[in-house]
C-alpha cells in the first residue's frame, strides 16, 4: 500500500481499526500538520463519502472536523482532525460524575448535528475521544446521515443502534439519544447494556429485551433508563437531558476538611458565595466527605419503611419560629452574611443571617423567610448499615400511600462516609403552591448516631440552590 494519500498525506503508523476501517496517523504535506487519515472499507464506502461530506459542513468544538473527502485508486478516504486521545471504551467504566461529565460534551456535538440536519447513527464509547486537553470529542461522522434516512444496522455496532434501526425504520434525534443512553451505561458498567455473544443476539436484545441491570446504580441511572425507552417518543431529549446531565456533573456537595485560612482565601477570591461554594466547599471540622457516586447495590433486606413526608414545622402556612441568632462557639470559618447556630441537638451549622429555626426536640427546621427553600434536620433518623435499602423502602412507602403526589425521581445513590449515608432526590406536585424539588440525606455518623437532612426548595430553583446548600452542608459539624 503507498504511504501517501493524493500525493499529499503521508501515512506515518496505524492507530486504529474497526469493522468499517482503518486510521492513520499522517502528516498533511501541504499544510505542515498532523492529521488523522481513514481509510473505508467494505460495502459502506460510496454512501460514507457522500455522508461524510455532509458532516463536514459541522464546525463545533466537540466535533472532530472533517477536513478532506477523497478518492484514490477505488478507495475511499477521509481526512480529520489529528486529536491525542483515548476513548471512552478504553477509559471505562468512569464514575457516574465523571460519565455525566464527557455525555455532555456529547450532547453539545449531537445538538450542533441535529441542527444541521445530521445524524451521527453511531454513537458508542469507541467514537467518544477524551482528548489530552479535557476536551471530550464525537468523531466517526463518517456513518452520518443526513435528515431522516434509514441506514443500514449493520454499519453500526449493533448493541449500541436503537430499535427503530435496526428494524430498518426512518430514525431521527432520538435515535441518536438512545445511542448515548447505551453508551452511558457501558461509561460506567464497563459494558454495553444489550452485549450479546453474537450480533444476532444483541439485536433480538435491543428489540425485544430490557436493558441489563446496573452493577453501579447512581444518580445517572435514572437518566439512563429513559434515553433506553424502546419507543422514540418516550425517550429524553437532547433539551431535557442536558440540564439532567449537568446537575450530575456539577454535583460537588460535600463535607470537607479545609483549613480554615485557606476557606477565607478562597471566599475573598469572589463575592458571589452561593455561586463558587459548590466547587470550593470551604470549612468543615468533621473530616468526613460525602461523595455521591455509583457503587454496587447492596443485597435487598426487610427494612420497616417510615415516610418521609415534609415535616409540619417546614410547611409553608406555618408561622417560621425564631430569627437565628449567633450561638456557641463557630466551629470554623463563617462567611460574612451568614450566621453560626450551635443546636442542643448535637450539632452546629451556619445559615444565612436572616433565616429562622425552630424545633420540636427530635428536629430542627431552617427556614429561607424570603422563599419556601428549608432545611430539616432530624436527629433521630435509622440507624441502618444499608442506607440505601432504607431510602428505597421509604420510596416505596409513599408511592404506596400516595403522599407525594406527582412524584418524579431525580436520583438515589450512597455517600462515601466511613459510617455510611445515602442520597435521595426528587420532585413532586403538592395540592396547592408550585412544584417542589426534595433532597434527602441519610447520614450515619457513629454506631449509634444518624442524622438525616430534608432540603426543600422550588423545583424551578433546584440546581440554582444546589451551591446554597453546599455551602451549609460544607459547614455541617
Amino acid at each position: 500500500m503507498d504511504d501517501l494519500v493524493n500525493d499529499r498525506y503521508r501515512l506515518l503508523e496505524l492507530i486504529g481499526a474497526g469493522g468499517m476501517g482503518r486510521v492513520y496517523l499522517a502528516d498533511d504535506e501541504l499544510l505542515d500538520r498532523r492529521v488523522a487519515v481513514k481509510e473505508v472499507t467494505g460495502p459502506g464506502s460510496p454512501g460514507a463519502m457522500r455522508e461524510a461530506r455532509a458532516a463536514a459542513r459541522l464546525d463545533h468544538p466537540n466535533v472532530v472536523r472533517v477536513y478532506d473527502v477523497l478518492w484514490q485508486a477505488g478507495r475511499c478516504w477521509i481526512v480529520m482532525e489529528y486529536v491525542p486521545s483515548r476513548s471512552l471504551h478504553q477509559a471505562a467504566p468512569v464514575s457516574h460524575r465523571e460519565a455525566a461529565r464527557i455525555a455532555l460534551g456529547v450532547v453539545a456535538a449531537l445538538k450542533a448535528a441535529h441542527r444541521a440536519g445530521v445524524l451521527h447513527g453511531d454513537v458508542k464509547p469507541h467514537n467518544v475521544l477524551l482528548a489530552e486537553d479535557d476536551r471530550v470529542m464525537l468523531t466517526d461522522f463518517g456513518l452520518a446521515t443526513v435528515d431522516s434516512a434509514g441506514p443500514d444496522p449493520t454499519l453500526g455496532s449493533p448493541h449500541y443502534l436503537a430499535p427503530e434501526r435496526i428494524r430498518g425504520e426512518a430514525s431521527g434525534p432520538p435515535a441518536d439519544l438512545w445511542s448515548l443512553g447505551a453508551t452511558l451505561h457501558a461509561a460506567v458498567e464497563g459494558r454495553s447494556p444489550f452485549a450479546r455473544p453474537t450480533p444476532l443476539g444483541s439485536m433480538h436484545a435491543v428489540l425485544t429485551e430490557p436493558p441489563d441491570a446496573p452493577a453501579k446504580r447512581g444518580p445517572l441511572t435514572p437518566i439512563i433508563e429513559r434515553l433506553l425507552a424502546k419507543e422514540p417518543a418516550a425517550r429524553l431529549t437532547i433539551a431535557e437531558v442536558e440540564p439532567m446531565l449537568r446537575r450530575v456533573a456539577d454535583r460537588t456537595m460535600g463535607i470537607f476538611p479545609v483549613p480554615i485560612a485557606d476557606g477565607r482565601r478562597r471566599l475573598a477570591r469572589s463575592t458571589q458565595i452561593a455561586v463558587t461554594v459548590s466547587t470550593m466547599l470551604l470549612v468543615a471540622t468533621t473530616g468526613t466527605a460525602l461523595a455521591r457516586d455509583a457503587v454496587s447495590d447492596p443485597p435487598a433486606v426487610q427494612t420497616a419503611p417510615t415516610t418521609p413526608a415534609p415535616p409540619a414545622i417546614c410547611d409553608d402556612e406555618v408561622t417560621a419560629g425564631s430569627l437565628v441568632t449567633p450561638s456557641g462557639p463557630a466551629r470554623g470559618y463563617v462567611p460574612p452574611g451568614w450566621v453560626w447556630h450551635s443546636d442542643p441537638l448535637g450539632f452546629g451549622l451556619a445559615v444565612p443571617q436572616g433565616w429562622t429555626s425552630e424545633s420540636d426536640g427530635e428536629a430542627t427546621c431552617f427556614r429561607d423567610p424570603g422563599s419556601s427553600r428549608s432545611l430539616r434536620v432530624r436527629t433521630d433518623a435509622p440507624i441502618t448499615d444499608q442506607p440505601l435499602i432504607e431510602w428505597r423502602a421509604q420510596e416505596s412507602a409513599v408511592l404506596a400511600a400516595g403522599t407525594l403526589p406527582g412524584y418524579r425521581l431525580i436520583g438515589m445513590a450512597t455517600l462515601d462516609l466511613k459510617a455510611g449515608g445515602a442520597d435521595w432526590e426528587y420532585s413532586w406536585q403538592p395540592t396547592s403552591g408550585p412544584r417542589r424539588h426534595e433532597r434527602l440525606l441519610l447520614l450515619r455518623m457513629s454506631a449509634d448516631r444518624a442524622y438525616s437532612l430534608q432540603w426543600t426548595t422550588p423545583d424551578q430553583e433546584g440546581s440554582t440552590d444546589e451551591p446554597l446548600l453546599g455551602l451549609i452542608l460544607s459547614s455541617l459539624t
